[in-house]
C-alpha cells in the first residue's frame, strides 16, 4: 500500500506518547509504502526540527534514508491543484506520480482535491485512515459450484459438501494470524490446505485470502510465500503417494502445481502489492 503522509500527520504521530505512533511503527514494520519527494524530505526536516528536539528528529530523518519501504518520487509535472496552499501541492504531486492508494493529511487545504475528478487523489484525515487499517468484515456470501463461504462481522464459515453441513467456521482474530517464523506466512491458509476436504480446492484458500486482504488491507500476511509453500506441500504429498513416477512425470506434477499460482513473480509482501489476481 502506497501511501502520502502530509508533514502535519508525521509531527502528530512521531511522538511515542502520541496515541496515532502506531502510523510511524507501522512504517518501521514495512506494513505500508512511505511515498516521498526531496521537496518533501526538506520539509520534514524543517518543521521536525522546530517541533521535536535534533536528536529525535535526526533518527527519523535517518529512518527515511534507510527504510526498503520509503519510495523516492520524482516529480515529472506540477499540477498546481491547490490554490489556497501552494506549498501543499508539492504532497498532491507526489501522490499523482507514485500512484498512491491515500494522501493523509488534517489540513484543510486538501479539502479542494476531493471535487477534483482528473488526476483522482483520495485524501483521507488519520482518524479515517485509522478505520481503514482496522477494517472489518462485511457481511456477504461467496458461491462457487464446490464450496460456499458466508462472511459476517465476527469472522466466516466455510461451507461445502466434503465437510459437515454446519460448515466450518472461522473467528476473526484468526483471518490475519501469521506462523511463528519470519516467512510471514498465513497460519489459517496453512491450516486450511492440509485438510483434505480443501486437497482439491486451490481457489477457496484464494478467495479467502482476498476476503482477508480487502477487510484487513494492512496485515503483514506474505501472500506468495503463503502460496508458494501450499504448493510445494501438495506437490510433496502428491510424490510421497506416487514413488514410481518417473522423473520427467515428477517434473511435470510441479510446473503444473507452480502454474496454479496466481500471484505474479513480481508481486511481493515487502513492496505491499498484495493484489491476488
Amino acid at each position: 500500500m502506497k501511501l502520502v503522509i502530509d508533514t502535519n500527520v508525521i509531527i502528530a504521530a512521531l511522538s511515542s506518547k502520541s496515541k496515532y505512533h502506531w502510523l510511524i511503527q507501522w512504517l518501521i514494520e514495512g506494513r505500508y509504502e512511505l511515498c516521498i519527494t526531496e521537496e518533501i524530505y526538506l520539509e520534514y526536516e524543517e518543521k521536525l526540527t522546530e517541533k521535536y528536539s535534533i536528536g529525535i528528529a535526526r533518527s527519523f530523518l535517518k529512518a527515511l534514508k534507510e527504510l526498503a519501504n520509503v519510495v523516492s518520487v520524482n516529480i515529472r509535472y506540477n499540477w498546481q491543484l491547490i490554490q489556497a496552499g501552494p506549498d501543499d501541492n508539492k504532497f498532491a504531486d507526489c501522490c499523482i506520480a507514485a500512484n498512491a492508494l491515500f494522501l493523509i493529511t488534517n489540513d484543510k487545504h486538501f479539502r479542494i482535491l476531493e471535487t477534483v475528478k482528473f488526476p483522482k487523489i483520495n485524501v483521507i484525515n488519520l482518524e479515517d485512515f485509522e478505520q481503514y487499517c482496522n477494517g472489518g468484515l462485511t457481511t456477504r456470501t461467496i458461491n462457487k459450484e464446490h464450496y460456499k463461504i458466508e462472511v459476517d462481522s465476527v469472522g466466516l464459515t466455510i461451507f461445502c459438501k466434503e465437510y459437515s453441513s454446519s460448515g466450518y467456521p472461522v473467528n476473526k482474530e484468526w483471518l490475519t494470524k501469521i506462523d511463528n517464523n519470519n516467512s510471514k506466512l498465513s497460519d489459517l491458509i496453512l491450516h486450511l490446505s492440509e485438510k483434505l476436504w480443501v486437497s482439491d480446492k486451490i481457489d477457496l484458500l484464494y478467495d479467502i485470502a482476498q476476503i482477508i486482504q480487502s477487510s484487513f488491507p494492512m496485515n503483514m500476511i506474505n501472500w506468495k510465500a503463503t502460496f508458494c509453500h501450499v504448493a510445494y506441500d501438495k506437490y510433496i504429498h502428491y510424490l510421497k503417494r506416487n514413488k514410481k513416477m518417473r522423473r520427467k512425470k515428477q517434473h511435470h506434477i510441479l510446473i503444473r502445481f507452480l502454474k496454479g499460482l496466481k500471484i505474479s513473480a513480481d508481486e511481493s509482501n515487502e513492496k505491499k502489492s498484495y493484489f491476488l489476481t
